[in-house]
């Protein structure tokens, strides 16, 4: 959450305020969300496009949410599942490669 001092602020100045999107959010998936929770506008943003950095220049409202899309990591998911198994079959091929190695 970032508090905006300043009452001219825009999309892209509170994006900036925030850190900027890292490298796990989406500059083409933004999701401005406006209005109250019942009945929300909901205004999607691309800013890898020239039209989307020209919407960036909106001025934000109070109570407007930014939500910036995150990348899915499905890779990093599966490597933290696999890894555990892969560890004990490495392991237990070094201890036999070792059994072998001593009783020649």
């Amino acid at each position: 959450m970032v508090n905006l001092t300043n009452e001219n602020t825009t999309l892209i100045e509170a994006l900036a305020l925030a850190g900027g999107i890292t490298t796990t959010g989406k500059a083409r998936k933004i999701k401005l969300i406006r209005g109250d929770t019942r009945n929300p506008q909901v205004q999607l943003i691309d800013l890898s496009t020239v039209e989307g950095m020209k919407q960036s220049n909106l001025l934000l409202q109070a109570n407007d949410i930014i939500y910036v899309e995150p990348v899915p990591r499905i890779s990093q998911g599966v490597l933290a599942e696999i890894l555990p198994i892969v560890s004990i079959i490495t392991s237990g091929l070094l201890i036999y490669n070792f059994v072998q190695q001593i009783s020649k």
